[in-house]
This record gives C-alpha cells, structure tokens and sequence, in this order.
C-alpha cells in the first residue's frame, strides 16, 4: 500500500509540475535606464506602479503572434515584475517555450503608449504609459527586463504514449498471472 501512494503521489507531483509548464516569472521593465531606438529611456516607478494587472503576452511585439498571458506586479526595487503563462495550445507558444528552455530567448519588453514624459538631460523619462502588452525577445532594450525563472515542467501528457502504456499494462498484467496461478496459496500468499 505505502509503494502505491508512493506511485501516486509522483504522478500527482508530474501533473501539478505539468499545470506549471511553460510559466516564467521575471522582470518585464526595470527602474534603470534602457536603450532605445529613439535614445536612452526609463520607466518613473508610477508609471509602472499604474501598470495593469493583466496583458497580453506576444512574439516580439508582433500582435499576430499571441503567446499567453502575462500577470503584472510593481516591486519597488526591481520595477514591474511578470508571471507569463504560455498557451501551449500554440505552436508559436510551444517554439518560445522551446527557447526559453534553451535560454536562447530570455528577454522582455513592454509594449506601451507613452502619455507623458519628460527629459533627464538625454534621458526620455516615462511618467504614465498605457503598457497593453509583455513581449519574449532575444535581446531586450532594458538588460534587466528577462525571464528569472522558467517551468519548463513537461507535462506527463506531453510524451504519453497510450498505445505503448496499454502494451506495458497487458504485459505486466499478463506477468502477474502467471505468477499467481504458478503460486497456489493465492495472489497474496
């Protein structure tokens, strides 16, 4: 009895891993400086503080490439903070969980609507921003914005072959009966 609650509570720690794979947590935008296309820019902590609490997470800023979702949180140290959660339903979703894995692709990038800004000398400072998505990139803009933490988490369902499982079952059913009837004092003797 203890080797099957043992077997269970294996496979029940396999499923509960398998419901995390392809979730990360990290830093989508940090309150250091990053560079851009238009110069050096940061994000004020209440722009980020007034971040929503829920977008869309996308490929590279590409909106025809949805991923999942991403869960926002502003941490006054390290700026607004990112729980993505990947649709492995989507083949582009299974290819950045592939990169993630790899860390090939660990980068994060806000997509945003610059309300109001100011200038820091060279230094686009951004006061409020409409921020309507997270991005996995290759190489962000701000070095701080990457994934911390990934769930590669395979589920057990991804490489469950029910044919082969099937086989193995009739075969180990086949084995202990064979030894029962070999063992006249019963199955449990």
């Amino acid at each position: 009895m203890d080797a099957l609650r043992e077997v269970l509570s294996m496979g029940l720690a396999e499923i509960a891993e398998g419901e995390r794979a392809g979730t990360f947590e990290g830093v989508a935008a940090s309150l250091g400086v990053a560079s851009s296309a238009h110069g050096p820019v940061r994000f004020s902590p209440e722009a980020l503080r007034a971040a929503p609490a829920e977008v869309v997470l996308l490929r590279g800023h590409d909106r025809e490439k949805v991923l999942g979702t991403a869960r926002l949180s502003f941490d006054p140290q390290q700026g607004l903070l990112v729980h993505g959660k990947l649709v492995l339903a989507l083949q582009d979703a299974r290819e950045i969980r592939a990169l993630l894995a790899e860390g090939v692709a660990n980068g994060l990038s806000v997509g945003f609507t610059d309300r109001k800004s100011h200038y820091e000398g060279n230094t686009r400072v951004i006061d409020a921003a409409d921020i309507s998505e997270v991005s996995v990139v290759t190489v962000p803009a701000d070095p701080c914005a990457t994934v911390k933490h990934f769930h590669r988490g395979e589920s057990v369902f991804d490489s469950f072959d029910a044919h082969a499982s099937g086989r193995r079952f009739y075969e180990d059913m086949r084995t202990l009966q064979a030894a029962a009837q070999s063992n006249r004092s019963g199955f449990f003797g």
